[in-house]
């Protein structure tokens, strides 16, 4: 009898830490909001561009970025950028900070941009 509670009290907590283990590993990241104003660019290709982008994103390559094109927009307006990989987005955030511009936020990719709740058009 005694072996019988302990092995159903292992099971039962074997089980409540795999449920605790499942649940924390499926949670929904809290939604970040960007501020009014912000100015969303795609720094990938116009290729990749034309496929499918976030509504609002104007494209901005990164190449373009990289030969000098800057965004027309005042340096202390907000500017969310992503890219094809976090590296992109991280080159291009570094490009525009340097050129000037105060207000980056790094979205890192085009799956990253979720977490805005931003809408994606295919």
């Amino acid at each position: 009898m005694k072996r019988w509670i302990i092995t159903l009290l292992v099971v039962v907590i074997a089980g409540i830490v795999g449920l605790a283990t499942y649940l924390y590993l499926h949670r929904t990241p809290p939604m970040i909001f960007l501020p009014n104003g912000t100015v969303i660019y795609d720094v990938r290709s116009t290729d990749y561009y034309a496929q499918s982008h976030v509504v609002t994103a104007q494209s901005l390559p990164l190449s373009d970025l990289q030969h000098g094109v800057l965004p027309t927009d005042p340096k202390s307006t907000t500017i969310a950028i992503y890219g094809t990989s976090e590296r992109d987005s991280s080159q291009a955030a570094a490009i525009l900070k340097k050129a000037g511009y105060t207000h980056i936020i790094d979205m890192k990719d085009l799956a990253g941009t979720a977490y805005y709740g931003l809408s994606i058009v295919q």
